[in-house]
Parts: structure tokens; C-alpha cells; sequence
């Protein structure tokens, strides 16, 4: 029942294509957290920049380029605000304990940074993230400069074989790096890919997870 406990959503990489609705693809993405939902919570999933309608492309110039990867860093940081502050006058879902989870692009980028700058985040679960190591970015976006910075639990689950984001030098990597005390992370590593990983495996540890840090859902 109301208020809700709410977890803002990472979507990920098909969110950063041209020609993208807001509603259809936001809409796409709720078999990724259908199981959030049925569970009692709510997931609020804001139109991050760079995502869905609010797309943009990148520069072959490196100073333009360079500069895009700045203001979407610091975009990034206004829109996790403003959504918290919205949710701060809705009587439907709770502003207390706030979860984050965020999927590839969700955790590897936008969570990295939102997670590290905004204190009302409780909790944060990166589900195939890590830290980008196959190109150069902005230090403004670059996560090496963020995780260790974020210092609420953390639950990070990746897959032994994942190729976007390879275990040891991104996955393990970043778990390290985090500045959450020991007791307070988990890794849990799947004999998968970057996707596929066991459903009731990874639902249950996710639950399990917010129930720690949320409280059971009412």
C-alpha cells in the first residue's frame, strides 16, 4: 500500500539510440523490473539525458566531444535531483531509503555518478556493470572517478563471460574500488554472459537486498 518504496531505474544500452518514444520504450523496459513491481514496490524511471527522446549524438570533433560527455555528466546529477525532489511531494511513493538499480548502461554510467553524488540514494544494485576500460572519457564521466566514492551498500551482480564489461579488470575492478564498507557489498558472479543471467537466482537476490535496505516491502 501507499506510500511506496521506490527504486530509480537505469535503463540500458537500447535507451541511447535516435528515434526512441518516451512512453514506448519506457514501456519496453518493464520486463526488466516486472518482478520489482509485483513485489510491492514502485520503480520510477526517469527520461535520463542521452536516453529515449533526449538522445544525442556523438561528435567526431574531440574538443565537442569532450565537452558533450561533461554536460551529460553533469545532467545526469540534475536529473536524479529533480527526480527525488518530485517524488518528495508525491504521497504515493516514498521519498525515505530510496534504491537505485541500474542494468549495463544503467550501472556502468548514469548509476556510477548519480550513486556517488546524491546522499538520499540508500541502496544501489548494478546488475552488468563495471568500469569502461575499452575507451578514453572525460574524467567527468569516468567512473574510476566515482565508485570510489559511493559509499551506501551496494549489490553488484556480473557474469564470469561478459564482454562488454570483462569480469576481472571492470567487474572485479569496481567492486574493489567501491568506498562501501565490506560488510555492507556483495558480488555475486554468474556463469553467464553479459546478459542471461538465472532469473530466480537474480530475483531473489535482489529482493533479499532491498528487503535488507529497504525494509520489507508493506
Amino acid at each position: 500500500r501507499a506510500p511506496f518504496q521506490t527504486v530509480l531505474y537505469g535503463p540500458p544500452g537500447n535507451s541511447v539510440r535516435p528515434g526512441l518514444q518516451n512512453r514506448d520504450a519506457v514501456q519496453g523496459q518493464i520486463s526488466n523490473f516486472n518482478y520489482i513491481l509485483k513485489g510491492g514496490r514502485a520503480v520510477v524511471l526517469p527520461i535520463w539525458a542521452r536516453t529515449y527522446e533526449r538522445w544525442s549524438p556523438s561528435s567526431q570533433d574531440p574538443a565537442a566531444e569532450n565537452d558533450r560527455q561533461r554536460a551529460i555528466a553533469i545532467l545526469w546529477h540534475r536529473d536524479v535531483v529533480e527526480a527525488l525532489n518530485y517524488m518528495e511531494n508525491l504521497q504515493e511513493l516514498s521519498s525515505e531509503k530510496v534504491a537505485y538499480m541500474g542494468y549495463s548502461f544503467g550501472a556502468g554510467w548514469i548509476g556510477q555518478i548519480v550513486s556517488a553524488l546524491e546522499p538520499r540514494i540508500a541502496t544501489s544494485i548494478f546488475v552488468s556493470g563495471g568500469l569502461v576500460h575499452s575507451r578514453e572519457q572525460n574524467p567527468f564521466i569516468d567512473g574510476i572517478n566515482f565508485v570510489p566514492r559511493i559509499t551506501q551498500p551496494v549489490l553488484q551482480l556480473n557474469g564470469q563471460y561478459d564482454h562488454l564489461f570483462p569480469y576481472e579488470e571492470s567487474a572485479v575492478r569496481h567492486f574493489n574500488l567501491l568506498g562501501t564498507p565490506p560488510e555492507q557489498k556483495k558480488l555475486v558472479t554468474y556463469d553467464a554472459g553479459h546478459i542471461g543471467f538465472p532469473e530466480n537466482q537474480m530475483v531473489a537476490e535482489i529482493a533479499d537486498w532491498l528487503d535488507t535496505y529497504q525494509g520489507p516491502a508493506r
